[in-house]
């Protein structure tokens, strides 16, 4: 059986088209969560985040998946060492942090340049959440003097 057909409304009508528009982004299918008549649509990107549990860089990028409410899967290269082992194979370098969005794998990045990507992209909005810490910073003094302590070597 046929799904019923829409109704044929102008306010119908130009939805469909801005989201037909919408679903290509640089000629790429966009997954939505939920397509509804809002204004609004939010797309899904699979987010693949390689980092230290404690470091600097690795928190900027954090703070950026904070700040434009992402869903990243946040993997422990320090405590794994499959973690580590797939980073280095995946981006072909052994420094950190890398991102995978989508696919694309952003090497050796900070938390700036990572937000800078999604927003080059359209693949977030600008906004002007604090991110609540550094986004382009290394590790502070008591972060190094914390991971010499707890140092695990795969080599």
């Amino acid at each position: 059986m046929a799904p019923p057909s829409p109704p044929a409304t102008p306010y119908y009508d130009n939805f469909m088209q801005k989201f037909q528009r919408a679903c290509l982004i640089e000629g790429k299918r966009a997954l939505y969560l939920a397509p509804s008549l809002s204004t609004h649509t939010f797309t899904t990107m699979k987010i693949k985040a390689y980092l230290k549990p404690s470091c600097g860089w690795s928190n900027g990028v954090r703070a950026v998946m904070r700040k434009h409410n992402l869903a990243y899967e946040d993997i422990d290269i320090i405590n794994n060492r499959a973690n580590y082992a797939e980073m280095v194979q995946k981006s072909g370098q052994p420094l950190s942090p890398c991102v995978e969005i989508d696919g694309v794998m952003l090497a050796d990045i900070s938390g700036e340049e990572v937000e800078n990507y999604l927003l080059s992209n359209a693949l977030v909005k600008p906004t002007d959440a604090p991110a609540g810490v550094p986004t382009n910073a290394g590790c502070s003094d008591e972060e190094h003097a914390k991971m010499a302590t707890k140092t695990i070597r795969f080599f």
